[in-house]
């Protein structure tokens, strides 16, 4: 009887430099079409990613390998520069973000996409975890502003870390990933 193998894709979450980051961009518009999250159009929102990935201080893709289907991106995230004058983070009176806010050394998690038919599968933790990591090597501090309508983004923020605020203009909790 022939041995039957399942083609479980593989799953590596690492950081890309710019030759990568258009495949980032893919994602992050299928996922937007997907959920409507942000609500912009799909020229805008290219636009808006490719000027957030050559800000960045980093830029990673989760990326699935299966023998059958190859490789291909299915996640894109990114790490950026939170400015002292930011007008939603400046408002923050907790400890831990004023002090870091303070010093340079508040980092936004932003830019987090999973591709359509891959979610659920732990693309997104695996992400934000990745970029936890990066951040703590560094003596950063991570926070992120995620959308009141992302069950998913929601859950993870509360997974790994503690809300400490809400956006004066958007619907939008804010969180510090201090534990």
């Amino acid at each position: 009887m022939p041995l039957l193998l399942l083609d479980r894709p593989t799953l590596t979450v690492q950081r890309v430099g710019p030759a990568a980051w258009p495949d980032g961009v893919l994602v992050v518009r299928a996922a937007q079409a997907a959920t409507g999250i942000p609500a912009t159009t799909p020229e805008a929102l290219v636009e808006r990613t490719l000027r957030r990935q050559h800000e960045a201080l980093g830029v990673w893709h989760a990326e699935a390998w299966s023998a059958r289907g190859g490789s291909r991106v299915v996640g894109h995230a990114l790490c950026e520069t939170v400015a002292p004058d930011d007008p939603a983070w400046s408002l923050v009176e907790d400890r831990v973000v004023r002090r870091a806010l303070r010093g340079g050394r508040l980092v936004a998690l932003g830019g987090l996409a999973v591709a359509p038919g891959w979610t659920g599968r732990g693309i997104a933790a695996s992400l934000v975890r990745a970029r936890l990591d990066h951040l703590s090597r560094r003596d950063l501090v991570a926070c992120a502003a995620v959308w009141d309508t992302s069950a998913g983004s929601l859950a993870l923020a509360h997974t790994h870390g503690r809300p400490v605020g809400r956006h004066p203009d958007r619907p939008l909790g804010l969180f510090v990933y201090d534990r």
